[in-house]
């Protein structure tokens, strides 16, 4: 049997006793001599008991990634576009929907890229991620730069960040409600 949208199909394997069903996915086709499509190419996921376990398996298999959570979906966009292989990775607003893990797993990868060389440009209203995973930052507001510097030259600025109607990180705020002098981004500072 195949699935509707194609992508694979289950068969029971003759004399085989223990898990005689298939669930195989298509990856392909299988040409003749005159470049004309013989056979779809398919290969195993997977051998089951029973018929329903293979058909379930597959259409796990075959999961739509708007089936996914927003999270989810968000880490399997970034990471189609890392397949490119680009020397410039733009994203808009990656934190959001994003718990802790989700996070550090987009913070380690942009820092993975700036160490080879590539450039992150991100949209971001998130102060705290930008704070502890870019060197640069620049806040525009109304279609203008406002500042363009380092976290701490930036952050500095609280009548810029008030004009773009943004905060401080949340931890550099608390320090200078402490009354701290410095800017601290993170509790290692």
């Amino acid at each position: 049997m195949k699935l509707p949208n194609g992508f694979g199909s289950v068969y029971k394997l003759s004399g085989r006793r223990r898990r005689p069903w298939v669930a195989a996915k298509t990856f392909g086709w299988e040409f003749d001599e005159k470049g004309q499509k013989v056979k779809q190419k398919q290969q195993a996921i997977g051998y089951y008991a029973t018929r329903q376990e293979a058909m379930t398996a597959l259409v796990q298999y075959n999961e739509n990634p708007y089936d996914l959570e927003l999270s989810e979906r968000k880490l399997v966009a970034i990471a189609s576009v890392l397949a490119m292989d680009t020397k410039v990775l733009i994203l808009d607003e990656p934190t959001i929907a994003q718990d802790w893990k989700g996070r550090k797993i987009i913070q380690k990868m942009i820092r993975d890229l700036s160490s080879q060389g590539k450039t992150v440009i991100a949209i971001l209203h998130d102060m705290d991620f930008v704070a502890e995973s870019f060197e640069r930052v620049i806040v525009m507001a109304h279609g203008k730069v406002l500042a363009d510097g380092t976290k701490d030259e930036v952050f500095a600025q609280k009548d810029v960040l008030e004009q773009a109607r943004i905060d401080q990180p949340y931890l550099t705020k608390l320090c200078q409600q402490l009354g701290y002098k410095n800017l601290y981004f993170s509790l290692k500072d």
